[in-house]
C-alpha cells in the first residue's frame, strides 16, 4: 500500500525492526512512546514515520555505540547528535524512502506513567494511554506552529475513550485539567481551519479519511473535548 509515494507497509516494517532491535538491546532503559508506539500498540489510524523513545535510565556511550551499530547494519546514519536533553539519529534505510528520525528524550514528567507489552515475544515499555494522551494535548498548545496530526490524534484517542492523567497535565502547565481543556479547545480555535488540517497530515492518512478530516476533524474534536469537560465539572 501506498500513501503519497510512501509505501507503508514498507515502512511499517523497517520501523517495526528498529523498534525490536533497540528494545532487545536496551529496551530496560526506554519506553516507546508517540504517533508509532500509539499505532503499532493503541491502533492509532495513520501512518508514523519515526521512533521516539523516553529515558529512563541512563543512556551510556556503550548503549549509544549499540544503537549506531544497529542501523548502520541497516542503512546509513545521516545525523547523530547527542544533546542535553536528547539523543538523535537521522536514519536512511533506502534510497527514495522517507527517513526515519529516532529520538530518545532524556527529560522526563514524573507523573509519566509506564505499561510493558509485547511485540513479536519482546517485551516493551510504553507509554499508557493516559500519558499518551495527556503529552499529546499538551504539545497541541505548546507547539510554535499548528501539527494538524496533533489534532487528529487527539480525536482518535478520545474516540476509543482515553482520558487526560490530571496529574501530569498539571505538572506540565501548573493549571487544573478542566481549564486546561477550554484551553485546549480555545487553541484549536486559533491554530486549525478547513483549509489548514491537512497539512502535514494529508501524506499519513488515505483519501476518505482527508475529506472526513476536512469536514469534522475540527468540530468532532471540539465536541468530544467539551463533553470531557462538561463531565469533569460534574464530579468536580
Amino acid at each position: 500500500m501506498t500513501q503519497q509515494g510512501i509505501d507503508v507497509d514498507a515502512h511499517k516494517r523497517v520501523l517495526t525492526m528498529l523498534l525490536l532491535e533497540i528494545s532487545r538491546s536496551i529496551g530496560t532503559k526506554i519506553a516507546f512512546k508517540g504517533g508509532t508506539a500509539s499505532m503499532i500498540f493503541y491502533g492509532l489510524p495513520r501512518l508514523s514515520l519515526d521512533l521516539d523513545f523516553d529515558v529512563l535510565k541512563e543512556i551510556t556511550s556503550k548503549d549509544e555505540e549499540v544503537i549506531s551499530l544497529i542501523l548502520s547494519q541497516r542503512g546509513r546514519i545521516l545525523e547523530q547528535e547527542n544533546k542535553r536533553h536528547t539523543l538523535f539519529f537521522l536514519f536512511d534505510y533506502e534510497k527514495g524512502r522517507p527517513n526515519v528520525k529516532l529520538e530518545f528524550n532524556k527529560r522526563i514528567w514524573q507523573n509519566n506513567r509506564y505499561l510493558i507489552k509485547q511485540l513479536m515475544g519482546v517485551q516493551i515499555n510504553v507509554q499508557d494511554e493516559a500519558t499518551t494522551l495527556s503529552n499529546k494535548m499538551v504539545a497541541l498548545i505548546d507547539r510554535k506552529n499548528p501539527v494538524p496530526r496533533d489534532l487528529f490524534d487527539i480525536h482518535y484517542f478520545l474516540t476509543i475513550y482515553f482520558r487526560p492523567n490530571p496529574d501530569l497535565i498539571r505538572e506540565r502547565t501548573g493549571v487544573e485539567l478542566n481549564d486546561f481543556i477550554q484551553r485546549l479547545i480555545e487553541a484549536i480555535d486559533v491554530k486549525f481551519s478547513g483549509k489548514s488540517v491537512l497539512y502535514g497530515l494529508g501524506e499519513l492518512i488515505n483519501a476518505s479519511q482527508k475529506e472526513w478530516a476536512k469536514r469534522v476533524l475540527i468540530p468532532e474534536t471540539k465536541r468530544l473535548l467539551e463533553e470531557m469537560k462538561s463531565k469533569t465539572d460534574q464530579t468536580a
